[in-house]
């Protein structure tokens, strides 16, 4: 970790040292203090480094250096249930303010939820916001993708059933993070209520509740498919597509925390890489997971020029089903990787403060 220019290229932020010269039992000689406060280091191998007080406290071995790096990397997250009320912000706000779109990121990585209100009517919107973070999440949808009722449909979205509460694009190893669902024309009758969900909340009940449920969904790998053909007059998809994914239900990291939620039983496989005595048991689980996200869900029609942001890898959305062949409903889906949006939110805050 030596700051000098030997080891450290200040202009890329990385390393010159090679792993392969890793003294692993040189020590200290001398320790000492400099007139700007640094600290300077005389090694036995007769290097010499020099550590800035601030540097030096930022990687401290605290709870306090810990926990500001861990917020750096990842804003904490607050779980809710059906007693939710969503977070609102304005369309022309997120876009056109650094503020607003830091509002938005903010409130997606802490809730997993916003809804952008007077969105105009353009199929871009989505495409405009996700361009000022970095570039939409591509998929063989392409970058945006209308969802309208079609006759020859390849995706059960384009019909008027019922939508199960689900993530987007599970299909995909690299699941889209951020799911942007515009509403330019909303069903007029009954039905096309949006429903939505915290995955989150629901995987910590399971695993308090139900532990042996959820550890069944954590270690048992599900098959994912999508396989079909684009409207050969859409230049804008891939032709055709032959999607498959094997991975848990729920994922989670080295501490035990969920990090990825994978649940959407209209493109669920119905082969089972399973021995034929678990198979009640994962049905059971996945049933269970079901009912606790369909318990705790809220719901609300959207109208015209909303347009409601989720955290596609944390929470599900879904829709009631709507009648009619005819039925002029116009939703369109747009996707953004949290990489880049987790990276636009710290720029943005970095920015912001130097500002204040």
């Amino acid at each position: 970790n030596c700051q000098c220019d030997k080891c450290f290229n200040k202009e890329a932020l990385a390393r010159i040292m090679l792993m392969e010269n890793l003294n692993l039992t040189a020590g200290i000689k001398e320790l000492s203090v400099t007139k700007t406060g640094a600290l300077r280091i005389d090694w036995t191998n007769d290097h010499q480094s020099h550590y800035e007080a601030e540097w030096l406290k930022q990687r401290a071995f605290t709870e306090e250096a810990k926990h500001k790096r861990h917020s750096t990397y990842r804003l904490p997250k607050r779980q809710w249930s059906s007693d939710h009320k969503i977070a609102k912000l304005d369309y022309s706000f997120v876009l056109e303010k650094d503020e607003g779109l830091l509002q938005l990121l903010i409130e997606l990585e802490i809730t997993g939820a916003v809804l952008l209100q007077n969105t105009p009517s353009d199929p871009t919107a989505a495409f405009n916001i996700c361009n000022k973070v970095a570039k939409v999440k591509y998929t063989h949808y392409g970058e945006l993708s209308n969802v309208i009722v079609v006759p020859n449909p390849n995706n059960v979205a384009f019909t008027g059933a019922a939508l199960n509460l689900h993530n987007d694009i599970v299909q995909y190893h690299d699941m889209p993070g951020m799911i942007f669902l515009h509403m330019i024309k909303q069903h007029t009758g009954e039905g096309g209520e949006t429903t939505l969900s915290d995955g989150l909340y629901a995987a910590e009940q399971m695993r308090e509740i139900h532990p042996e449920l959820f550890h069944l969904l954590t270690t048992t790998p599900v098959y994912f498919w999508d396989i079909g053909e684009a409207d050969p007059a859409d230049n804008t998809r891939v032709k055709d597509f032959y999607k498959i994914s094997k991975e848990p239900t729920i994922k989670l990291d080295i501490s035990g925390a969920v990090t990825h939620i994978r649940f959407n039983n209209q493109i669920r496989d119905s082969f089972l890489d399973l021995a034929v005595d678990q198979v009640d048991d994962f049905y059971k689980a996945l049933k269970t997971y079901f009912e606790l996200i369909h318990a705790n869900s809220i719901g609300f029609k959207m109208t015209d020029g909303d347009m409601t942001v989720v955290d596609n890898v944390r929470c599900q959305h879904g829709r009631t089903g709507f009648t009619g062949p005819s039925s002029p409903r116009h939703l369109v889906t747009t996707y953004l990787a949290w990489d880049e949006a987790l990276c636009k939110r710290r720029r943005l805050q970095q920015k912001c403060s130097r500002n204040q």
